[in-house]
């Protein structure tokens, strides 16, 4: 199980190395409220063995940050700690996050939710000014390099569906729900990670 602040070696493929992300425990992050652990995973990739941890932590972040599932499995799928950051005030930001409404069913309208989907911030919005958001959801960690390449897929205007092959259904739910999301490190600093607009007053 990772500490508090470490910095997570995560595999890619051959062509891609691996990627990084910082680890943090909600438990001690954010105990009042009710959500899985977070990952800040980093605009940063790098394919040989030689490692800048200041380098990783001063890059931008490739996402928002993610609740994560599977945090417990972190070395049997390969991932390695290569060192630790002192938990810093950037790290306590948790983005806005975007589901339809009803979540299931025939839904009609959107609603945005602040702290990673903490439900009694709850607030309607127009489709408009949600759509750069994630959704809410708590994503396992297993789909973490399968998103990494998606976002630089992106970021390459690369068709990605043809480039990786076929997906397995959790990767196939994951890209349906993310992949015409605008890239977080393209999207203006202004509303990364909130509406792009306040939300409309809930009936």
């Amino acid at each position: 199980m990772p500490k508090n602040g470490d910095i997570l070696q995560i595999p890619i493929n051959k062509n891609m190395g691996c990627g990084f992300a910082k680890f943090l425990k909600s438990k001690e992050m954010w105990p009042n409220y009710n959500i899985p652990d977070v990952l800040r995973v980093y605009y940063y990739l790098i394919n040989d063995s030689v490692l800048d941890i200041k380098k990783i932590t001063d890059s931008i972040l490739l996402l928002p940050p993610l609740a994560i599932l599977g945090s417990n499995s972190i070395k049997k799928n390969g991932w390695h700690v290569v060192g630790n950051e002192k938990i810093n005030e950037n790290d306590f930001w948790l983005p806005y996050v975007k589901s339809k409404w009803p979540p299931f069913g025939e839904s009609k309208e959107w609603v945005s939710m602040q702290n990673l989907g903490q439900t009694s911030t709850m607030k309607f919005c127009d489709y408009t000014f949600v759509k750069h958001l994630e959704y809410s959801r708590v994503i396992d960690i297993t789909l973490i390099p399968f998103r990494i390449q998606l976002e630089y897929a992106k970021l390459l205007k690369k068709d990605f569906k043809n480039e990786y092959g076929k997906f397995s259904w959790l990767e196939e739910l994951e890209y349906n729900q993310s992949y015409d999301i605008p890239p977080f490190v393209l999207q203006d600093n202004k509303i990364k990670g909130i509406p792009s607009c306040p939300p409309l007053a809930q009936e």
